[in-house]
């Protein structure tokens, strides 16, 4: 009795150390397509207009984000916003668009740092490069513009934006959602520039994931809440834009199958 006693408890702490294992980095990436233009327009339906746009920065490094939004009235500021992992469905619910896109597993239990980028999410922008601030003046007129090198214009990683969405939180407990819009190529700004090599040293990997009921998105880690719509709606993101190995998923499967094994020799001894 002892002895199992002893192989169960060695058993049970290997699970526990895998499942607290710290998550990789983002990954840089400098072989986006130039001229692939994508962008996000809000049309005021839930007191919001304006646009956001993305696409490869200089020479593919990283994405160019440029931001113009305006409105806000009678809500108090400031407002996150952040690429979220799913599109905005045809009844628009916001809730929909599941958590922040976050191919590498980070999360939310340690704040994004903005001077260590590498350690957010990929789709935490205002954590990154800061949030739409209040004004109390009246309406908000925000615009801002800035390299993301850890979100992608390319199809086929964790980390491309295209067909995902753009959700702006409330400044409330919650932090429910108060606007979300699709993110869609955007054919009239793009051009027939030369595009990289789909294959470069700083693309994320491509896997199998667990991706949103109903969907072939990448993988999502539930916990952000809201019930806010806007009407927009598009495909989801391709199938092979979803990544897995990260710590979170490699964690609960190893948690699972120690699992099994203690319970198998328990019972064999």
């Amino acid at each position: 009795m002892q002895f199992k006693t002893i192989i169960a408890a060695s058993l049970l702490s290997l699970a526990s150390a895998q499942t607290v294992a710290n998550p990789e980095p983002a990954a840089a990436i400098y072989d986006n397509p130039v001229g692939k233009v994508y962008s996000a327009t809000f049309d005021g339906s839930k007191g919001v207009t304006g646009k956001l746009t993305f696409q490869a920065g200089s020479g593919g490094k990283g994405v160019d984000i440029s931001v113009q939004l305006k409105g806000f009235v009678g809500e108090p500021g400031p407002f996150g916003y952040h690429i979220h992992d799913q599109p905005v469905p045809a009844d628009g619910n916001c809730t929909a668009t599941k958590a922040h896109l976050d191919p590498y597993g980070r999360g939310q239990a340690t704040p994004c740092d903005p001077s260590q980028p590498q350690t957010c999410e990929v789709g935490d922008l205002a954590g990154k490069h800061g949030k739409i601030p209040a004004s109390s003046y009246g309406p908000v007129d925000f615009a801002a513009k800035y390299n993301d090198l850890y979100a992608s214009t390319k199809p086929g990683i964790g980390a491309f934006l295209g067909n995902r969405s753009i959700v702006i939180h409330r400044n409330d407990e919650a932090k429910s959602r108060l606007a979300c819009v699709n993110i869609v190529f955007d054919e009239e700004c793009s051009s027939s520039a030369t595009v990289p090599s789909a294959t470069g040293p700083h693309s994320v990997p491509v896997g199998t994931g667990s991706p949103a009921p109903g969907s072939t998105g990448s993988p999502y880690y539930p916990g952000n809440n809201g019930t806010n719509t806007t009407t927009t709606s598009s495909p989801a993101p391709p199938a092979e834009s979803v990544y897995t190995g990260s710590a979170a998923s490699f964690g609960i499967n190893s948690m699972v199958a120690v699992g099994g094994l203690v319970a198998g020799m328990m019972m064999a001894l």
